[in-house]
């Protein structure tokens, strides 16, 4: 299942770098409709500009360059209202509309050309308002029955040349560039600290599969800050905008995401802590929850590249993909606690570690839903993309850095969780059986026989810790009677105890008065033999003769 996740995301991380759209809009329009939108800018007051190139022919009526701000687009955009209607919100006195003509309001010069005559319109506008504000970009030809057809090219800035962070930046993405900086160092640090406690871990053998799953999480993430870093530093430079590096970058962090959850669901199920396998069933629910979970992602960038209207300031959750994202993350937490609750219980030795691991990931799990919430009803369309860039980095981490913390392996670290060496293998086989270095528990039979083992998915080491490497599964031979073999190799009797008669018989009687005779038969000792003397003994002369 997660290498499912990982080529899938890879494959639609490759697609989606195809895509590429410039902020510097260009383009040669060609419509039956009156009225058309262009694009969208969030201008900082007396700072924000706007360079423009028009050219269409004269034989079109005149068309109009239309400025909308955020107040006004709504009753603009989508409301099926005429061309007149929608030009009728814009006040000429504040130059929201700007003719395309000869009478200098437009900065308009006729050409002659081989197909007819011309305008050609270049201007810089400036955009003075209260505060950063949503301006929208059209063009209206009303008095036209053609529609329209015009050459357009549109550079919008905010600040002057040299500015990295606001020059080419719409006013809602001024931070987003150190904020993502920011965090990518930061994962490189943890990415080295993660590594040194996992090759800790495996020194100790304790290098458990859900270790290398936050190891893989911190490095997914990483990557996708990386791609997050580069596209917005070209961005800042050229004004392009990197939509595939982006879109990119955001599926690794996506990857990682999933990735994380799934980990947790499986810690709190016990899985490398109180047992090395899982069952058939629970195996079946969580690849079916998470095929569910990595597709709805998916969909989620699917819908945005190829349905979200760029007429329309919307976040990424306010689709039916983004609902449903919401509602799954809220079902694993569900299923987490439930997991980890019947855990806690049945495994009371591992209570240091469930009790902090349940109250902090219980808020981690709630904080991304609420954040979407937020943004989305509560803080402001000119700048909610830098907040929301910077809040839900901030919660990933935190997540990262508490479970680094957690599984720390100090010890001073109460909470650590892992006991059980990766090569002391185990499953459970229907009952809650509690498994720490005192009772290693052992490899049990696959639980469906007839078809593919898949809880061997989740096995994390096979190899045992003895030194002959033997597996545990391996089990002395034993006869009809289900006796172990006798310690005798072979028929030979040179190794076999004697029996308690057979010992009981060879004991020298006592006399009367409950004394030991005397040690050996003097009968038979030699007169000229003397007795045997402290010397002989020390000297090891001494010989039963």
């Amino acid at each position: 299942m997660c290498h499912f996740v990982v080529v899938f995301i890879l494959t639609l991380s490759s697609i989606c770098l195809e895509y590429s759209h410039g902020k510097r809009v260009e383009g040669n329009l060609v419509t039956t409709e009156n009225w058309q939108f262009l694009t969208r800018f969030c201008f900082l007051s007396k700072k924000g500009t706007l360079e423009y190139f028009f050219e269409y022919p004269q034989s079109y009526a005149r068309q109009d360059l239309l400025l909308y701000f955020d107040n006004k687009w709504d009753e603009a955009y989508k409301t099926g209202k005429t061309c007149k209607e929608q030009v009728s919100l814009l006040s000429w006195v504040d130059n929201q509309i700007i003719p395309l003509d000869n009478s200098g309001v437009g900065n308009c010069t006729p050409v002659n050309k081989t197909d007819g005559l011309y305008w050609s319109c270049v201007r810089k506008v400036t955009f003075s308002s209260s505060r950063a504000k949503w301006w929208f970009i059209a063009l209206g030809n009303c008095n036209s029955q053609k529609g329209l057809k015009i050459v357009y090219s549109l550079h919008m800035m905010n600040g002057e040349d040299g500015e990295l962070l606001h020059h080419e930046n719409s006013a809602d993405q001024f931070y987003i560039l150190p904020i993502v900086i920011t965090f990518f160092l930061l994962y490189m640090g943890l990415g080295a600290l993660c590594s040194a406690v996992g090759y800790v871990l495996s020194t100790q053998q304790l290098f458990h599969t859900t270790y290398k799953m936050f190891i893989f999480c911190i490095y997914s993430n990483c990557f996708g800050l990386f791609l997050l870093v580069i596209g917005w530093g070209k961005y800042a430079n050229t004004g392009y905008e990197e939509t595939g590096t982006w879109l990119a970058g955001r599926l690794f962090q996506a990857m990682s995401d999933i990735m994380f959850v799934l980990m947790l669901i499986l810690m709190s199920n016990g899985y490398t802590i109180v047992r090395g396998k899982l069952s058939t069933p629970l195996y079946i629910v969580l690849a079916v929850f998470f095929s569910i979970f990595t597709l709805t992602y998916a969909v989620l960038f699917v819908y945005e590249a190829e349905v979200f209207d760029p007429g329309e300031v919307l976040y990424i959750y306010e689709s039916p993909a983004g609902y449903g994202l919401i509602a799954l993350r809220l079902v694993g937490w569900t299923f987490f606690c439930v997991s980890l609750i019947v855990n806690l219980v049945t495994h009371s030795r591992k209570t240091w570690f469930y009790i902090p691991f349940f109250i902090y990931y219980t808020i981690w799990f709630w904080a991304g839903p609420i954040t979407i919430l937020i943004a989305m009803f509560v803080i402001n369309l000119w700048v909610r993309e830098q907040t929301v860039t910077g809040v839900s980095n901030f919660v990933t981490i935190c997540g990262h850095i508490f479970f680094l913390l957690l599984t720390r392996p100090g010890a001073a670290n109460k909470n650590f969780p892992y006991h059980i060496k990766t090569t002391q293998i185990g499953m459970m086989d229907g009952t809650e059986k509690e498994a720490d270095a005192n009772s290693p528990y052992e490899v049990g039979e696959t639980m469906n026989v007839h078809g593919p083992d898949l809880q061997s998915l989740f096995v994390t080491d096979r190899r045992s810790s003895r030194q002959d490497q033997t597996l545990l599964t391996d089990k002395p031979p034993r006869d009809r009677n289900g006796q172990l073999p006798s310690l005798s190799n072979g028929n030979s009797t040179t190794g076999r105890l004697p029996s308690l008669n057979e010992r009981s018989n060879k004991l020298p009687p006592l006399e009367r008065n409950g004394a030991l005779p005397p040690i050996g038969n003097h009968d038979h000792i030699e007169a000229s033999a003397p007795p045997p003397s402290y010397e002989m003994f020390s000297a090891g002369r001494f010989n039963n003769e």
